[in-house]
């Protein structure tokens, strides 16, 4: 049976983006958005180049699964999303299948294609290639070239390439389907970036800073901006520490990890040797719209932070938003991060989860590897494997 599946992302509310947009792409992504529900992404960041980028893109995915009847093979997902798509006739979801991908390339081709004939656009690159059910699509164009613009060709991939940090503009597209296994079905994943790179103005740049010295992001006067807003009554806060050391983390590092009760979220090396410190604020499940009022203000304490301080490193999300807890700690629920260390040798993070008891907003202070102990909302401390629990959630013993 065939089935269709997509891959969600990151809900973006493009209209409510007030600041750095797509411009030219705007239709395009809106577009997109209605033919792919949450699966565009925009963000803002500065990486310490004394510059600002604007990156929006969206990931899809189509997988015509194999069915017994068909080819006498059956998956084995068991993800409460193949679940719900399980129940919808073959013929449904095939031409769902088919239906999406032509509303997807029809999409883009009459945006890219019209971008390409622009007489201000530099320079554009196009390939496709359709033959037996396997299809290959790639663009790849530059709005604006800059002074360092500077452009590759990859023969094996049958593509060029711009660099995001030399050329200020640029628009990539790659799609491809595979055949799979069978013989008889499909599997096709797609990818479109916008990306536009704009330097800060000479008046934001230290006149002590080398050519690219960071500036480092201003945690403690950040925090100021958005804890007027996490201390309201009704959000309860609490205090943890996450750390392992060398040792700890090469055992963990070779046996099953769940037995360490830990997720890795790997930033510097392969062992994943870290010490997080941070404050974790609660609000309780049975208060849905406060705490979606609290993440949507907290937002734009965020983005109102970044638009006033664009010198500092930071990677910012829009519209982050709770997501499953079967799927976090992900990188989509980070809505900021510093992108350089500061001079202690730290990152910092802002996180956003749910689960069955709420709604969660970590602050992190990171020093070496980010990681995530599976119990983390109810460990005041997980050191080593050694865990201490906050009073009273302590997990329940099962009876003999």
């Amino acid at each position: 049976m065939k089935r269709f599946i997509i891959i969600s992302l990151l809900t973006v509310n493009l209209m409510n983006v007030s600041a750095q947009n797509a411009g030219i792409l705007d239709d395009m992504f809106r577009n997109l958005e209605a033919v792919m529900p949450n699966q565009v992404r925009k963000i803002r960041a500065n990486y310490g180049k004394h510059q600002t980028e604007t990156i929006v893109y969206a990931n899809a995915g189509t997988n015509d699964f194999c069915s017994k009847r068909a080819c006498g093979w059956e998956h084995d997902y068991t993800d409460s999303l193949w679940n719900a798509l399980s129940a919808v006739p073959e013929v449904v979801t095939g031409m769902l299948n088919y239906e999406k991908k032509e509303r997807l390339l029809y999409c883009v081709h009459h945006a890219l294609d019209s971008i390409s004939t622009l007489p201000s656009t530099v320079e554009s690159y196009h390939f496709e290639k359709h033959q037996l059910g396997i299809d290959t699509v790639r663009y790849s164009i530059c709005l604006n070239r800059g002074p360092e613009h500077r452009i590759t060709y990859d023969s094996l991939q049958d593509c060029q390439v711009y660099s995001r940090e030399l050329g200020p503009e640029t628009i990539t597209f790659n799609y491809e389907t595979h055949q799979k296994f069978c013989g008889k079905h499909f599997e096709g994943w797609g990818h479109i970036e916008y990306s536009k790179v704009e330097p800060l103005p000479a008046s934001l740049v230290p006149a002590t800073a080398k050519k690219y010295e960071p500036v480092c992001f201003d945690w403690d006067l950040y925090q100021q901006s958005i804890m007027p807003i996490l201390s309201q009554k009704g959000i309860s806060q609490r205090k943890f520490k996450w750390s392992q050391d060398e040792d700890f983390a090469r055992k963990a590092r070779g046996s099953n990890i769940d037995d360490y009760s830990i997720i890795y979220y790997n930033k510097f090396d392969a062992l994943a040797v870290g010490e997080t410190n941070g404050t974790l604020f609660f609000i309780p499940s049975d208060q849905k719209s406060f705490a979606e009022q609290v993440l949507k203000d907290v937002d734009a304490a965020t983005l109102k932070y970044v638009l006033l301080h664009p010198e500092q490193t930071y990677e910012y999300k829009y519209n982050t938003f709770f997501n499953s807890p079967n799927y976090w700690p992900r990188y989509d629920q980070e809505m900021i991060r510093s992108t350089t260390l500061n001079k202690d040798g730290i990152q910092n993070f802002v996180y956003i989860g749910a689960d069955e008891k709420g709604y969660y907003f970590l602050l992190l202070n990171t020093k070496g590897n980010l990681f995530f102990p599976k119990e983390f909302s109810s460990l005041k401390s997980f050191v080593n494997g050694e865990k201490t629990y906050y009073k009273g959630m302590e997990p329940k013993k099962e009876k003999k």
